[in-house]
């Protein structure tokens, strides 16, 4: 697990300023948290039918420590380099597949060498979460190829090519550094991005908040020469493989055991101490259970909650780790443990706005772990290859709801006490049944954008609609994003099933969109700010794929989700793990947002340089803040969500602006 970052310039006219020390340092200082154990630099220029280049990298040791893996790597004739971020679990089956005399321990020399022999077709053969660049210049004109893992679990930012020259990063700040000293432009709002935003809260990859600047999508590598670029998608987690769904619900529940248990297995792999991210849930008690079968007691265990009993899942955590004999280690997160830079470190990571509040308690919590171990294994991905969330749920309860005589009249009647229940969290049953109630009219692909919006249509409209400068206009002439996440919806459903699969396809739209959007960026630079490398068994690959394969009878009902997990390990962990209510590692950003945040919300909301101030209505924040504040309405998100793109936007107007 490391940090990379690199700039080719393939015309040969570039005069771009490569051999400046000062560029490899800023980019190695950026990237500093993500690799305490080691830094690397390389640089070739222009030859007659060669690019010039710079190359730089952050190690953390976890496989083969010593030096002799350090980044940049090279190859023996001088002629491929490589940085890498990451891991390849099957490192040893492929170097004995390879077989040469190899001059180190680690997975480094194993991926360069793969592609030596295998191309850019080498990723086929990976197992593994990853993102690597490497120049080869074995051909004239020579080549940059870039990949990321299948589901999207390791970064990789790059610019839009900008006459011969391509910069690249495992993450964005310090790229769009780069950009901007090279003169490379392109980092203008990306309005498209900006209204994904509001509607998610996050920006989905294949873009970023930066107009000349994209996330590589999750499955992909990309080939750049002096003729241009192509790419080329070798897995999509949300795709439909041609393996057949299991004949019976037990053979199922049988693969599941296996392919669990040797994705936990092959996580296992380092060469520093191991321990596991412990909430009591379905998903991390599965991995705790079979870290302590392949490792014995005394796995160590973290978890963190909170003061508020509503939000705090330690004492199941702590039953857990007790029935599997682990040594477990508690932390506490309450509203005064948020530091006043704390939110302003936490988006620098991001490097655009990012509105998951519970990056703050999973950022604490991996600090806490850091002090203990190196890599942890966590369960994140689990609902969406299981069908764990409630909102898969409701999709099958409001097609039993529209299928049933009165459906269509109880919507009307939930839908008179929406003036009371606003006022409740988000959380609320008594708010999320109206919530959902009221979508019982709309196609189920607009049902389920409508759980997952921040902003609804209409609100976007509200907010930037009287706006003075131009990016209101601009905002409102842009597709909805609900009508292009039912296109993709809608995409994903197997027409040949009847009736439908709503819960799966909702959920194969997950592991494409929210999961590497949101989940594992969060998970990423929570944990890589303290240099802690955690790995997700449940977004393993030959997993990812048998759950691909699954429907709604195999994944969830009205009444639970995650079929599968709970018979295939019902009996091997206490019975709370299964029987209580689903809570997520959320934090109470409503009321702390009426609190200790409300200092900050206002000064930077109302700021006479604000973002808000010049973008959007001032009258609509305003009312959006008052009702949240006086209980009329709970726009704890929504207002996170503002508070989140104000502070992007002090760390990057600077660049942003020199840049337009």
């Amino acid at each position: 697990m490391c940090g990379f970052a690199g700039v080719v310039s393939f015309g040969p006219g570039e005069q771009r300023p490569l051999a400046d020390a000062t560029l490899a340092r800023d980019l190695l200082d950026g990237l500093a948290h993500r690799g305490p154990d080691g830094e690397g630099t390389w640089r070739c220029d222009h030859e007659a039918d060669q690019p010039a280049a710079l190359l730089v990298h952050r190690r953390l040791a976890v496989l083969d420590p010593r030096p002799r893996s350090g980044q940049p790597f090279t190859s023996a004739d001088g002629r491929l380099s490589l940085v890498y971020n990451g891991e390849l679990f099957n490192f040893r089956d492929l170097r004995n597949e390879l077989q040469r005399d190899w001059q180190t321990d680690g997975d480094t020399e194993v991926l360069l060498a793969a592609y030596e022999r295998w191309g850019e077709a080498c990723v086929d053969r990976f197992d593994g979460m990853f993102a690597f660049a490497i120049l080869d210049r074995q051909e004239p004109g020579g080549r940059l190829v870039l990949a990321r893992d299948p589901v999207g679990e390791k970064p990789l930012y790059v610019t839009r090519e900008h006459i011969g020259s391509v910069a690249f990063a495992s993450e964005l700040r310090p790229l769009r550094r780069a950009v901007r000293r090279l003169g490379l432009g392109g980092l203008g709002l990306d309005v498209d991005a900006l209204r994904d935003y509001l509607a998610w809260g996050y920006v989905p990859d294949g873009r970023t908040i930066h107009a000349g600047i994209e996330s590589l999508l999750p499955g992909t590598c990309v080939t750049i020469t002096p003729e241009g670029r192509s790419a080329r998608r070798y897995f999509h987690a949300g795709g439909r493989f041609e393996e057949a769904s299991p004949d019976r619900f037990e053979s199922g529940v049988t693969r599941t055991r296996t392919l669990v248990a040797k994705a936990v297995e092959k996580r296992l792999v380092s060469d520093v101490p191991v321990g596991c991210l412990l909430s009591g849930g379905i998903d991390s008690s599965v991995v705790a259970l079979h870290m302590a079968r392949a490792l014995g007691k005394g796995v160590p265990t973290f978890s963190m909650g909170f003061r508020d009993a509503t939000y705090d899942e330690r004492p199941f955590a702590e039953e857990v780790a007790r029935s599997l004999g682990c040594d477990h280690h508690a932390f506490e997160l309450s509203a005064e443990t948020l530091a006043s830079d704390d939110l302003p470190r936490l988006v620098r990571s991001v490097g655009q706005p990012f509105a998951d509040s519970s990056l703050l308690p999973t950022r604490l919590l991996c600090e806490q772990v850091r002090r203990h171990v190196t890599v942890a294994l966590g369960g994140d991905g689990g609902d969406e290859a299981f069908g764990g969330y409630d909102r898969y749920r409701a999709l099958l309860v409001l097609r039993h709801l529209a299928e049933t005589p009165g459906g269509r009249s109880l919507a009307s009647l939930m839908s008179m006490s929406k003036p009371v229940t606003r006022r409740l969290s988000e959380k609320h049953p008594l708010r999320r049944l109206t919530r959902l109630v009221a979508a019982a009219n709309k196609p189920p692909a607009e049902q389920y954008a409508g759980f997952l919006r921040v902003y609804q249509e209409e609100q976007i409209r509200w907010i930037a609609g009287r706006s003075s400068r131009s990016l209101a206009p601009q905002v409102l002439l842009r597709t909805d994003p609900t009508q292009i996440a039912g296109l993709w919806f809608d995409a994903f459903l197997r027409p040949e099933a009847e009736p439908y699969d709503l819960a799966a396809t909702a959920a194969a739209l997950d592991r494409s969109t929210y999961l590497p959007g949101d989940l594992l960026v969060k998970v990423d630079r929570a944990s890589m700010l303290h240099g802690l490398e955690v790995r997700s068994p449940m977004v393993d690959a030959d997993l990812v794929q048998f759950c691909s394969t699954l429907g709604d009878d195999h994944l969830t009902g009205l009444r639970r989700g995650k079929r599968l997990l709970r018979d295939a390990f019902a009996k091997q962990l206490p019975a709370s793990v299964f029987g209580r209510r689903k809570m997520g590692f959320a934090v109470p950003i409503s009321s702390w947002l009426r609190g200790s945040l409300r200092p900050m919300l206002h000064e930077l909301l109302f700021a006479s340089d604000a973002f808000a101030r010049d973008h959007f209505d001032d009258q609509a924040v305003r009312l959006l803040i008052g009702a949240h504040e006086h209980g009329r309405h709970d726009n704890g998100h929504r207002l996170f969500a503002l508070l989140m793109l104000e502070l992007w936007w002090r760390d990057a107007r600077d660049d942003v602006t020199a840049c337009a």
